[in-house]
């Protein structure tokens, strides 16, 4: 089965945790088009025309001007943005290993891709918080995080294991 372009956009929209079809000059959103257009180019040999095209379809107006500076772009956006230079090494890993190499990267595994998506979930989460209600968060993650320093001192001497497999309190 073939890929096509929509497919191509879910699964970067997927990979990085957030839609990025837009005009938001952020440098997540700038990162993620980057990163979709040099997939579409690598995945289906698009001319810069025809994902603009698409992007206008998506309802973002882009000029093709803009895809192709954004693709010769991508290489800065690696360099400085972690999250797309391991999306894009999992996707290419044989193209471009330099940025592997400087940020001393021995393998990708799917497992950085989960953490990924889990940091672009709590991220999603802080930014629904409003301002005002920070502190109260900062103080609640701060207490959670004490009491499970506690609790690794306390509850493993709390309790004593015997070769019977039997658990008995101390």
């Amino acid at each position: 089965m073939k890929t096509n372009k929509k497919q191509i956009l879910d699964k970067i929209t997927k990979l990085v945790g957030y839609e990025f079809v837009n005009k938001k000059r952020d440098a997540r959103y700038i990162h993620a088009r980057s990163l979709f257009f040099k997939c579409m180019r690598i995945e289906l040999n698009c001319t810069f025309q025809e994902i603009a095209d698409f992007m206008v379809e998506q309802g973002a107006y882009f000029e093709h001007s803009n895809v192709q500076y954004s693709i010769n772009r991508i290489d800065l956006y690696r360099q400085t943005s972690n999250d797309i230079d391991v999306i894009y090494t999992n996707l290419y890993p044989k193209e471009n290993p330099i940025f592997s190499k400087q940020r001393e990267k021995v393998e990708i595994f799917k497992d950085e891709l989960v953490a990924l998506k889990i940091n672009n979930d709590f991220t999603e989460i802080l930014n629904s918080v409003p301002r005002n209600r920070m502190p109260e968060v900062k103080e609640y993650l701060s207490m959670l995080v004490k009491s499970w320093d506690w609790k690794a001192k306390v509850l493993p001497n709390a309790c004593k294991t015997y070769d019977c497999g039997m658990i008995t309190g101390a």
